[in-house]
């Protein structure tokens, strides 16, 4: 609510515009508009103690902070739409009891008002040189103005910058509005299609003269000025009812007298004029009245809202960005005092708000009090409302300019925003976290984040994490921000005078001082910067420089003795709590490690760096090929921001070295090959330098750890440096410039080293040149790279050895660790490790391909296949190519496998005495040819592997090959053979103690005990296989026993479980490529929908299925899946494609003699023709259906054909071969339970007794031997 109603608020406009107000009248005045702001009873002698979240609550907050820091906050008032009651109130008189929060500097003030339809933003501070014009109107007719000794004030103001040319002091002359619209058609870019036509643009205008508000008489000659609520003139009595009040100027005219020029017109000229910031001093030039009781009887499409008559606030909504006017009359003697201050505050570069600040403090000692009549409207955006200067000047720091240029961050940042959030959350807490008054007292310092170390390892990219971070966060620290870079060993005395120069802090003879006296000066400063509640944060970039002990000592002692609202940030190797060990403390810091890059964001600093260049244009960088050649660029430097720095940035010095982009003189293809072996020439100088700091036995096993290219323990760390490793070591080191020379000559580590690894290992760790994570230790691979190189040849060679070793000797190596240990036998290099890298890629194959590693296996064995080829190794190289085709066929590549296969058959075959690995190889053919449905080959190479395995006497050979025929079997319904073989194999497994073997085998004889409708067993088997694989870490072999669980879930009706198991494996058998498990998991999926009546799922499914099988090429689970499509579309009543899927599912079963799927497929056209009444077509298939399924234990399908064709029968009122047909349905084998078995007997019944059939009925019991 208004502290004042509409009348009321008049009434004190006309009292003020007196100039008679009293100092306790004003004191009154702002107190009632504080006590509005802050909802409290002005009434009250002692208000009441305000709640914590209340407007009385935090301005009390800010007043008392801002007298004790002895600063001034800057108030912004925002008016919205409806808002023109608050406007017109002077809230510069603003008053909390003991303080003009205005005259007092408390507060400065302005004011800006929220319109749907205002441009948006602001478009100050501006840049120099331009243009000021002064417009002095004092017409003849009126009382003279002193506007000589206001121009002089003016222009004493600004004569610094109009001596330097920064600024251009215009005067209109003749003071005529004509003279106005020429003068900014000239120089204001009013009416000027080309703004590049005004060189030197005029931003300002002032005008000093004469301004009235009120009704404007319109009879000729009259030019009488009314009250804005005036009905009739003053002068001449003419009505005034259809005029509407406005800010008046008055120019004059050709011949010296006034000239009224209206709001609306100076808007029009002004709106598209270049002008930044208007000045009127001028009476009533900002004085807004209740439009509602003055607006007259004027039409609405003519009534103007009072903030669009009034001279100031139409400007600022007409895109003016600053309008600084009167409300009230001000006296002529106060102009000159005024425009001093207030352009030679605005000359300084100081705010607009700070500028009116001072000349209204100026005006306090003026007799009549007129300080709080200027008033400054803004026309600001959301999110900007700060104050904001004139123009830029030398001094004004530039809003977007980094606070640490110097120190030269990154034009543009790129990545990182999790380490950025984290780093903002930490100068967050640090610049909030104050102590209370108690432990300023008592001196205590509360546990924090004023000390914050950036540690990483070098080149990983601190540097520029943190000055990013300090960009962003840089209005937290309105004490200032300071930056020191310490790289090249700068002495601490040194730093302090950075500091110093940084805190511009005019001490005399600082260059001749000694450190301790700087050190006095600079805590002084950042104290008194504190004690005013003013947080500063300082930057010591590259704090691991610092080598000398007394150095240090004096750095963390100064650092510690620090105010708490300094807020200091190290970028370092190292923590520097752990640098230096002291009897006393030396403060606590609290640790951020950076770490690598994301190749994503390491993707986005290339393309950024090399478009900022222009070598992307140069290069061709968008171009696919350089795009996936950046790729591995990427992947190689492994999240290392200084790589894509040497490779696309500017020129760098390091080390004293010049170093240019790599990118611009060489191929990118020539970068990638020179980092598969080595750091870039940059990386490597910078990471000598941190080299070369550490002690000589750390150095030592930083290249011998520099081995492991993956996460290592402790144990490892000990084997590795253990005597019998370490006995030749020698590494090239430079002789210690201080110390015993002797004690840490190369030939003396070795025997130093098992006794030094652990303080070793822990000044690495300290150094952040190995990384520890609470578990394992690591090592980028650029330093990995550069510190294995400090090895001799031997050496390094051994130490390949001797870690492989370790890892292919682990019970169950992991595909890391696999991977390993044959690039270690890889780096080693001699003949002998060649071998052993292909022994171990042979033994890495199975378990890898049980793990779904399928292309890790495959790109190891064809690394292995070209060593074995280069060795002449040619068992070697047969035995890689068996595992090939063995990975390719799971994979579904059953061309590229059979090629694979059978060279590996031919290779062994050319050694006869190699007969172990013949019957591998057709073993590994038998399963692809059982794969692609050619069950007879797949015969006829079980009996060619049983042969070899025989007469080499390998019994797990003949349990495998065992168990492939029994897939054969099963697969061609001939179950009872297949269930022998099963648990043939079985029975060898165990004995064998092939787990592996019997685990597959009874996953097999599961799918057997399924199909004959035994599930408890099936579900029994499943489960043994499933805990067998789980032992075995082959989550490969779990999902195909999940697929057939699932199986035989819907067999069951356990619909849910189904689902739920195919859902699991689906995306498993996807993520791995495995394209039949893929198109098998769709299948049963498509049988669990149907079950489901989720006809449309169902057709999708099967449909996908089919798609993978037909890419496959796997002829028997086409036709199966054909012959579903078309049971479902046979369902669907949609007959005609029913019958075309069959007669295809036909035809291949038949072309891959697979009699029980074309059996299936006859009997589903024999469906087909008995519902179109082709009776004759339906029972020839259903007869020969039933032929080539009476040699299969396919019960349940033989009793459904039986029963269709004895429905045929009856229909054609065949009944004596119905009941033939039916009897012997009855005699098929199926449980008596089933529904069908119990239909048919309902059947037979109901035939016999309708059609008198009881001798027939007799005749056919005997016949088909029915009990």
């Amino acid at each position: 609510m208004p502290p004042y109603a509409s009348r009321q608020i008049s009434a004190l406009q006309k009292k003020l515009n007196t100039l008679e107000s009293s100092d306790a009248e004003l004191r009154g005045i702002g107190y009632r508009l504080f006590c509005s702001i802050c909802d409290i009873d002005p009434s009250q002698r002692q208000p009441l103690q305000p709640a914590e979240s209340s407007v009385a609550f935090v301005l009390r907050n800010i007043i008392q902070r801002t007298l004790k820091r002895r600063g001034t906050v800057a108030l912004t008032l925002i008016f919205a739409p409806g808002c023109e009651e608050f406007v017109r109130l002077p809230w510069e008189l603003l008053h909390n009891g003991n303080h003009f929060l205005i005259a007092s500097g408390i507060f400065t003030l302005s004011r800006a008002l929220m319109r749907p339809d205002a441009p948006i933003g602001s478009e100050l501070p501006v840049h120099p040189p331009f243009r000021i014009l002064y417009i002095s109107a004092s017409p003849i007719n009126f009382a003279p103005l002193e506007t000589e000794r206001s121009f002089e004030a003016m222009e004493e103001a600004l004569n610094p910058l109009i001596e330097t040319g920064q600024i251009f002091l215009d005067r209109l002359e003749p003071p005529t509005f004509s003279q106005f619209v020429r003068y900014l058609n000239s120089y204001g870019g009013a009416g000027t299609f080309d703004d590049s036509d005004t060189t030197l643009p005029c931003y300002v205008v002032h005008f000093d003269g004469h301004g009235a508000y009120g009704k404007l008489c319109p009879k000729d000659g009259c030019e009488t000025v009314s009250n804005p609520d005036a009905r009739k003139c003053v002068e001449c009595g003419t009505s005034l009812s259809r005029i509407q009040p406005q800010t008046y100027l008055c120019f004059c005219d050709e011949d010296g007298y006034n000239n009224f020029i209206d709001t609306q017109s100076l808007r029009g000229v002004l709106v598209s004029s270049d002008v930044h910031l208007g000045v009127f001093a001028a009476c009533e030039t900002a004085l807004i009245t209740n439009d509602r009781s003055s607006g007259g009887n004027a039409p609405p499409t003519q009534h103007l809202a009072a903030v669009d008559s009034t001279l100031a606030t139409s400007l600022v909504t007409a895109q003016v960005p600053a309008v600084v006017a009167m409300p009230f009359s001000l006296q002529d003697d106060l102009s000159p005092t005024f425009m001093y201050h207030f352009y030679e505050a605005l000359a300084d570069g100081r705010t607009l708000e700070e500028a009116l600040s001072r000349a209204r403090q100026a005006m306090l000692p003026m007799q009549q009090k007129s300080w709080f009549i200027p008033v400054l409207y803004r026309h600001v955006a959301e999110d900007d409302e700060g104050p904001v200067a004139l123009m830029v000047t030398s001094d004004t720091q530039d809003d977007h300019a980094h606070p640490l240029s110097h120190l030269g961050p990154s034009i543009s940042f790129v990545g990182r925003e999790r380490e950025l959030r984290d780093v903002e959350q930490l100068l967050t807490l640090a610049a909030t976290n104050r102590p209370s008054s108690s432990a300023r007292r008592s001196m205590r310092k509360p546990q924090g984040y004023q000390h914050i170390a950036l540690t990483g390892s070098p080149g990983i990219g601190k540097t520029a994490l943190v000055l990013e971070a300090i960009r962003r966060n840089r209005d937290k620290f309105p004490g200032g921000i300071i930056g020191v870079s310490l790289e090249n060993g700068k002495l601490f005395n040194d730093a302090l005078l950075e500091i110093i120069h940084a805190l511009q802090i005019p001490a005399r003879n600082v260059a001749s001082s000694d450190a301790r006296q700087r050190s006095r000066l600079v805590q002084g400063t950042l104290r008194s910067l504190a004690s005013r509640e003013l947080p500063c944060l300082l930057l010591l970039d590259g704090f691991e420089s610092i080598t000398d002990r007394s150095e240090l000592e004096q750095w963390l002692t100064f650092l510690n003795s620090l105010p708490l609202e300094v807020v200091v940030v190290v970028t370092s190797h190292s923590n520097p709590e752990s640098m230096l060990v002291t009897d006393g403390t030396l403060g606590r810091w609290y640790e951020y490690r950076i770490g690598k890059m994301t190749n994503s964001d390491l993707l986005m600093l290339f393309t950024d760096l090399a478009a900022a260049s222009g070598l992307d244009q140069r290069i061709q960088l968008n171009e696919p090929r350089q795009q996936f050649i950046l790729k591995e660029i990427c992947a190689l430097l492994d999240g290392y921001p200084l790589g894509a720095e040497l490779i696309f940035g500017t020129a760098r010095t390091i080390g004293g070295h010049i170093y240019t982009p790599e990118a611009a003189t060489r191929s990118l293809e020539e970068i990638r090959d020179e980092l598969y072996g080595n750091p870039l020439a940059g990386i490597m100088s910078v990471l000598e330098v941190s080299y070369q700091r550490l002690s000589a036995s750390a150095r030592l096993l930083l290249s011998y750890l520099a081995a492991f290219r993956i996460p290592f323990n402790r144990e490892q760390i000990a084997m590795l440096v253990s005597p019998d490793t370490l006995s030749t070591a020698h590494e090239t080191i430079s002789p210690p410039v201080n110390g015993d020379a002797q004690q840490e000559r190369p030939e003396h580590l070795s025997a130093l080293l098992p006794q030094r690894w652990r303080a070793a290992r822990d000044e690495l760790v300290q150094a952040s040149i190995v990384l520890f994570d609470g578990y394992a230790y690591s090592i980028h691979p650029q330093i990995r790279h550069f510190a294995l190189l400090r090895l001799p040849l031997e050496e390094r060679r051994r130490v390949h050895r001797v870690v492989a070793a370790y890892y292919y000797c682990l019970s169950h190596p992991k595909m890391e660790e696999w991977i390993e240990a044959f690039e270690h036998l890889e780096a080693a290099g001699e003949p002998l490790d060649l071998h052993e890298a292909i022994q171990v890629a042979l033994r890495a194959a199975p378990p890898l391909e049980g793990q779904g590693h399928f292309e890790a296996a495959q790109k190891l064995l064809r690394r292995a296949a070209s060593y074995a080829t280069r060795l002449g190794d040619r068992t070697s190289t047969g035995l890689i190519q068996c595992c090939l085709g063995a990975l390719l066929r799971q994979l579904g590549s059953y061309a590229e496998a059979e090629v694979y296969l059978r060279s590996s058959l031919a290779t062994h075959q050319r050694h006869p005495e190699e007969t172990e690995y013949i019957g591998w190889s057709q073993y590994e053919l038998a399963l692809l040819l059982h794969d692609q449905g050619d069950f007879p080959l797949a015969l006829t190479c079980i009996q060619q592997a049983e042969t070899q395995f025989k007469e080499c006497g390998q019994e797990c050979g003949l349990a495998r090959v065992l168990d492939v025929q029994g897939m054969v079997y099963r697969d061609q319904a001939r179950y009872a053979e297949a269930l022998r073989c099963f648990e043939q194999a079985i029975g060898i497994c165990v004995q064998q103690e092939d787990r592996l073997g019997q685990a597959r085998a009874l996953h097999n004889r599961a799918t057997a005990y399924g199909a004959l409708g035994q599930y408890s067993r099936a579900v029994r088997d499943l489960e043994e296989s499933l805990r067998l694989f789980n032992a075995l870490d082959r989550p490969v072999d779990q999902s195909w026993v999940m697929v057939d669980k699932s199986s035989i879930y819907i067999l069951q009706g356990k619909l849910d479980l189904a689902e739920q198991s195919c859902q699991e494996v689906l995306p498993f058998f996807r993520e791995r490529h495995l394209r039949r498990g893929e198109a098998l998991t769709l299948r049963t999926m498509g049988d669990l929908y149907r079950q489901k009546k989720e006809l449309q799922r169902s057709h999708n499914c099967y449909s996908e299925s089919l798609a993978l099988f037909n890419a496959l090429g796997d002829r028997m689970n086409i036709a199966l899946t054909m012959y579903l499509i078309g049971s479902l579309f046979f369902l669907e009543g949609t007959y005609l494609e029913a019958r075309n899927n069959y007669e295809q599912a036909q035809f291949l079963a038949q072309e891959s003699v697979i009699s029980y799927i074309q059996g299936l497929a006859l009997a589903g056209q024999g469906d087909v023709a008995a519902v179109l009444r082709q009776f004759t077509d339906a029972e020839r298939h259903y007869h020969e259906a039933e032929r080539l399924l009476s040699g299969f234990s396919l019960n349940r399908e033989r009793l459904n054909i039986l029963y269709q064709l004895g429905m045929l029968y009856q229909t054609q009122q065949r009944y004596q071969e119905a009941l033939d047909t039916w009897v012997q349905a009855l005699v098929v084998g199926v449980e008596e339970s089933s529904t069908l078995y119990r239909d048919i007997q309902d059947k037979v019944q109901a035939l016999v007794a309708d059609q008198h059939l009881e001798a027939e009925y007799r005749a056919s019991r005997n016949r088909f031997n029915l009990v």
